[in-house]
């Protein structure tokens, strides 16, 4: 009994640290926030964007890993097959995520 105290005094004492985050879950939480608060078709529209551009780039992704400096790559190479303005909706998107992850 004495060493079940002695354990449970230790713990609160040392709390676990808090487990890295991945992009893929943070941006679940985002989309699900989005249901009832944007119209069908932007829903849609946010959901392609996430799925095809970057849950295939950052989805394994620690939020901690997700530095300026690789959303620079991304948008470089997203650069390459898409316009400028899908380039800044896909930013814009990734911006909305990450903020909820604040």
């Amino acid at each position: 009994e004495k060493q079940r105290a002695v354990a449970a005094q230790w713990r609160s004492e040392h709390p676990k640290p808090p487990t890295a985050t991945q992009f893929c879950t943070v941006a679940e939480q985002w989309e699900r926030q989005l249901e009832g608060q944007v119209k069908e078709s932007t829903q849609v529209k946010y959901h392609q964007i996430l799925h095809k551009h970057l849950l295939p780039v950052f989805g394994d992704q620690l939020l901690t890993e997700i530095t300026h400096q690789r959303i620079e790559e991304a948008s470089r190479q997203l650069l390459l097959t898409l316009s400028p303005r899908t380039v800044a909706d896909v930013l814009s998107v990734l911006r909305s995520i990450l903020r909820l992850s604040q």
